[in-house]
């Protein structure tokens, strides 16, 4: 899911061509943002799914190189 960031740059969210990295500087922004002067209560359970959203994702793919990195790990002891 394509998301515009605080600065109008469009983020896909759901997607990995993004890096893990850029996720979560992006994550950090969207996070900010309920502690800055523009915080509006109208927005912030929008903002929060998709804080949540970008969460999970990056949450998934951190899992995902976990159990790569374990089998290599693995297979370089054997």
């Amino acid at each position: 899911m394509s998301k515009k960031d605080p600065n109008n740059k469009q983020i896909d969210t759901a997607s990995s061509q993004n890096s893990i990295e850029d996720r979560i500087r992006y994550l950090d922004e969207l996070i900010e943002w309920f502690y800055s002067d523009d915080f509006n209560l109208d927005h912030a359970i929008p903002r929060y799914k998709q804080v949540a959203e970008l969460a999970n994702s990056i949450q998934k793919d951190l899992e995902q190189f976990k159990n790569e990195v374990k089998i290599i790990a693995d297979f370089t002891k054997a």
